[in-house]
């Protein structure tokens, strides 16, 4: 594995909002989201508002699942349907929310492995190791400095 346990996080997430993911819904905002409208996102990212996007591809709703009750098979579901958009895409890449991402496997890891098959580890850790070397490049390509830093 990648990483060895949990980092720690001070945020435990959202009780309400991870239950409201095993009901098929993705609380964002203000708003609903339903689970068919994340593949949809994830297919169709021009139909998709930027800040929707972004908090579907942050990765960030892993808190809330992980602070439900039994829901890291919803959690991977999702991951997995976000790695094979991504394995179709990568050109959607975007170094920051990609590093938000990262983040937040990181802290998720442990959640989001457990009990999970020895396929969605292999795909988990090949993604992530796919997306590290996407900002490495990014940064080393980075002229600016700020952004570098950022």
């Amino acid at each position: 594995p990648i990483f060895k346990k949990d980092c720690i996080d001070i945020w435990s997430g959202s009780i309400e909002h991870g239950m409201s993911f095993s009901q098929g819904i993705i609380p964002f905002l203000d708003n609903a989201v339903h689970i068919e409208d994340f593949v949809y996102g994830l297919e169709n990212p021009t139909d998709c508002k930027p800040q929707l996007l972004g908090y579907l591809h942050s990765f960030s709703w892993l808190r809330d699942l992980k602070a439900g009750t039994d829901l890291s098979q919803i959690a991977r579901k999702l991951v997995n349907i976000w790695m094979q958009a991504f394995e179709t895409n990568p050109n959607n890449y975007d170094p920051y929310i990609g590093g938000i991402r990262i983040v937040n496997i990181a802290l998720m890891y442990e959640f989001l492995t457990y009990g999970a098959s020895s396929e969605f580890l292999k795909d988990l850790n090949k993604s992530i190791k796919k997306q590290v070397e996407l900002l490495y490049l990014h940064l080393k390509n980075c002229k600016n400095v700020y952004t570098k830093l950022f």
